[in-house]
């Protein structure tokens, strides 16, 4: 059987050849029309011809008629428009059926996010509710000012458990300096009675957790994560940073406020040499001391591991590696960086004897007597480079100390 499919395609060819040429020529003749025109009618001759050979005649008859005045301009825009206008019409049925589609899964998103977002925000007004009230008490108490409502916002914010250790470490610091403050006014020149705490004394002790604990929300978001180097690096790094910052504080205030003035208590040796010093002496350690610091931090560690454990749920817990060692983390933190402290305050900080008030000194005198140090930090710069060389390295040792344990 002979196919004439390429026959009737090749004719086709030649009858809207033939038909574009008769346009041109006859558009092209005529001296008063417009070139435009004769081009126009040889696109929507040729273009007619070859789609539909019942539309070859008509094509003409348009061709010649489009030649003879701009009309082929409106018809090719109808045409044209009409084809966009179907097309058109096709893709806005299509974006309804879509937008309809996503405005249904957005709406869903939307309420899901309204329903966490309520909870959230209950959460986080029960937090400010209680940096607030805190920082009320603080204030009453005379130990914390503004810059402790606002170091424990960025902390409460970013996670429950940084609140907590701060909290502890605050509450238990201005009990710490209470205790037996007649006895360190004795030998302590810069000591305040009532255990009040300016706002440099705060920033220098909280400001260092409150940075990671932003570089914690930053990038992890607001909320509690376990400890999980393995699979969530970032967030444990800095959850652990914050952890060391904090526990750093505490325990250098426990050896410097409890130490010195427990009855067991021995005469402190320098941390450099290891000579006998005057009790209050900047750098100056004993055992009863470094005892003192590991319990501050162990509290601090106590703290954060016991609101973790309550905050997360047991199923969650299940899939994530004992978090137990966060307490003793702590405990080492908080000698870590009361060593750091006791280095830093011995190296850089001065230290003198007043032979006159029988007192400690940081600054040079008449009747000062130079035990140690020079005069190249005070002792809230000491306190904040001590909080962060602890911070920086307690992630270091809480990642060797979870291989090693686990």
């Amino acid at each position: 059987m002979i196919d004439y499919s390429t026959y009737i395609a090749a004719w086709r060819w030649l009858v809207a050849i033939f038909a574009s040429l008769l346009l041109a020529w006859y558009g092209l003749r005529k001296k008063s029309l417009d070139k435009s025109g004769a081009v126009a009618g040889i696109v929507v001759g040729f273009l007619l011809t070859i789609s539909n050979l019942c539309l070859e005649i008509s094509g003409i008859v348009v061709g010649f008629l489009l030649s003879i005045s701009y009309l082929c301009l409106v018809i090719s825009d109808i045409v044209v428009g009409f084809l966009l206008t179907i097309s058109n019409m096709c893709l806005v049925i299509s974006g309804i059926v879509v937008g309809f589609q996503l405005t249904i899964s957005n709406l869903c998103l939307e309420v899901s996010d309204i329903v966490v977002g309520f909870l959230l925000s209950i959460s986080n007004m029960c937090l400010v509710i209680s940096d607030i009230a805190v920082g009320f008490l603080d204030y009453s108490n005379m130990c914390l000012v503004i810059s402790g409502i606002v170091v424990g916002f960025l902390l409460t914010i970013s996670n429950l458990c940084f609140f907590t250790s701060l909290l502890t470490f605050f509450l238990l610091a201005s009990k710490a300096t209470k205790y037996k403050s007649l006895m360190k006014k004795k030998f302590e020149e810069d000591f305040k009675e009532g255990g009040q705490r300016n706002w440099v004394q705060v920033i220098c002790n909280g400001g260092i957790a409150s940075m990671f604990a932003m570089i914690y929300m930053l990038d992890n978001g607001a909320g509690e994560m376990p400890v999980d180097f393995s699979k969530e690096y970032t967030p444990s790094f800095f959850s652990m940073a914050v952890l060391g910052a904090l526990a750093c504080s505490c325990g250098d205030t426990f050896a410097s406020e409890l130490g010195t003035v427990f009855k067991y208590n021995t005469q402190p040796r320098l941390i450099t040499t290891f000579r006998k010093v005057p009790t209050g002496t900047n750098g100056g350690i004993s055992l009863v001391g470094t005892f003192c610091s590991l319990i501050g931090g162990l509290v601090v560690g106590m703290a954060y591991y016991l609101t973790l454990i309550f905050s997360l749920s047991d199923v969650y817990l299940q899939k994530c590696p004992p978090q137990w060692p966060i307490i003793l983390l702590g405990a080492i933190a908080g000698v870590l960086g009361s060593t750091i402290d006791s280095y830093l305050g011995a190296v850089f900080q001065y230290s003198g004897y007043n032979r006159v008030t029988h007192k400690i000194v940081e600054t040079e005198g008449k009747d000062v007597e130079h035990i140690c140090g020079c005069a190249l930090l005070d002792n809230h710069s000491v306190n904040l480079l001590s909080s962060l060389f602890c911070g920086l390295l307690t992630p270091k040792v809480a990642f060797y100390l979870w291989w090693l344990l686990l």
